[in-house]
């Protein structure tokens, strides 16, 4: 993918967040389109200061069960952090 900047980052994080995580289960209706974004800086800085996946499966199912009373399940947040963090890595935000 090549190094893209921080704002075509959080886009892609608040994709993610919403097509794939959706643990309200609202991405079909484009009005709730925001409903995560307010979790996408806790979710950069998380993996910028090197988070692991796992580490950050464990935040999205804190974020669930504290703001909430929610639980996707562990694989669906394991398989969401696989995506947040394979898009800093390929970006070249990350070191490996």
């Amino acid at each position: 993918m090549g190094r893209i900047q921080r704002s075509q980052l959080w886009k892609e994080v608040d994709r993610i967040l919403f097509e794939v995580w959706d643990p309200i289960g609202i991405n079909g209706d484009l009005a709730a389109r925001d409903e995560y974004q307010g979790y996408v800086p806790q979710v950069l800085a998380h993996v910028e200061k090197g988070g692991s996946e796992s580490s950050l499966s464990n935040l999205l199912g804190q974020i669930e069960r504290e703001r909430m009373q929610l639980d996707s399940g562990e694989d669906h947040r394991l398989q969401v952090a696989s995506l947040i963090v394979e898009t800093f890595e390929s970006s070249g935000n990350l070191s490996p």
